[in-house]
């Protein structure tokens, strides 16, 4: 985003708006090819006020630019992250096709996928999510 010989003390505000915008338009992502996600925006946005913070308390800059500019993510990325957390839980139909295939399985395999039906019963009623689940004890439940 910043070319690698220019001075930190020659990085003006405006400058930084305007790689900024160049970078929010053109950058996609390595591994999808796609535009870069509103929550990578917004890490990279933290990184460059980390970056002129250091060169304060180093007494580099007399102040950081960042302290003028309000480099926003754009609306589109948002809405692309709204979209993708919108799709990440399942309908009702799709929970009972998981749980048919899952009951499925259960009955002609062994034992150990009967854990991942009981696990998926148990995760849809409680409302907790794999991690959780995974750290439980004995001790957490109230029989």
């Amino acid at each position: 985003m910043i070319s690698d010989d220019i001075l930190l003390i020659l990085i003006s505000p405006l400058y930084i708006q305007e790689r900024w915008n160049e970078f929010t338009r053109g950058e996609k992502a390595v591994q999808t090819g796609e535009p870069l996600s509103s929550s990578t925006l917004s890490k990279v946005r933290n990184i460059l006020k980390q970056i002129f913070g250091f060169g304060v308390i180093n007494e580099i800059l007399e102040a950081s630019p960042m302290q003028y500019l309000n480099l926003k993510v754009p609306k589109e990325r948002l809405e692309m992250t709204y979209e993708k957390k919108r799709f990440k839980f399942l309908e009702g139909e799709e929970i009972d096709w998981m749980l048919e295939v899952l009951y499925e399985i259960t009955t002609r395999e062994n034992s150990r996928v009967e854990f991942y039906f009981d696990s998926a019963v148990f995760l849809l009623y409680t409302g907790l999510r794999i991690g959780e689940l995974g750290a439980l004890t004995v001790d957490d439940v109230d029989f």
